[in-house]
């Protein structure tokens, strides 16, 4: 079956961009930013700055119609300035998200 070579190809990619974040972005950090591109000492200390503080944030990327969405929709498309209120409105819907991600990965 055709389909079956394909059902590795998500593994390769994972692999693939693991041995990079190993080996090719501590290289271009320290050989392209730190070193070729940074004006000072101080600029090349930034640039660890900035890449040590990088993070992801789950919710809003993964869970957008009920993290993201509605905390835009209901404060800046909405012209809304108290975002306390639709925080709190979205309460109880993300804690569900929450739960159900905790109970798919027991």
């Amino acid at each position: 079956m055709p389909e079956e070579r394909y059902n590795n190809v998500g593994i390769l990619l994972e692999a693939l961009a693991f041995d990079s974040y190993i080996n090719v972005i501590p290289s271009y950090k320290e050989i392209v930013l730190k070193t070729k591109s940074a004006r000072d000492d101080e600029s090349a200390a930034m640039i660890d700055i900035i890449i040590d503080s990088i993070s992801f944030e789950f919710g809003l990327n993964a869970w957008q119609d009920v993290v993201a969405n509605p905390l835009v929709v209901g404060t800046f498309a909405a012209g809304n300035p108290n975002i306390a209120s639709t925080l709190a409105s979205m309460e109880n819907s993300v804690n569900a998200e929450i739960n159900r991600l905790k109970d798919k990965l027991k």
